[in-house]
């Protein structure tokens, strides 16, 4: 038999039991150690959740800001031989639609120059 020593500073039935914590932290731990698939689904649920948290400070863009520029080529009043030839002719400012993705536009942008 094992003889088990006795705290004598500590009276009988008072001892400390690890905090709240301390046993959660060891279950989480536990956890990350017996179930690698699921330690890497909650690696990537808190990357997707802190990616929405910090959105506005990460996003580049207003999601609403139209990327347009002047028309070199703008004629007041086109004919439609002209429009046939190239439809943006008859506005002064070109939006920049279906850009594929560069530098600039990582995912390129939609028909209405996003």
């Amino acid at each position: 038999m094992s003889e088990q020593t006795i705290d004598a500073s500590v009276p009988f039935g008072m001892e400390t039991e690890p905090s709240r914590f301390a046993t959660l932290a060891r279950s989480f731990l536990k956890f990350l150690r017996r179930k690698k698939l699921g330690a890497v689904g909650l690696a990537i649920v808190l990357m997707v959740f802190v990616t929405a948290v910090f959105a506005p400070l990460l996003s580049r863009y207003d999601p609403n800001f139209i990327f347009d520029e002047p028309n070199p080529g703008y004629k007041i009043n086109p004919s439609i031989p002209d429009l046939a030839a190239d439809p943006d002719i008859g506005s002064p400012i070109v939006v920049r639609q279906f850009l594929n993705p560069g530098f600039d536009h990582w995912f390129g942008t939609d028909k209405f120059g996003r």
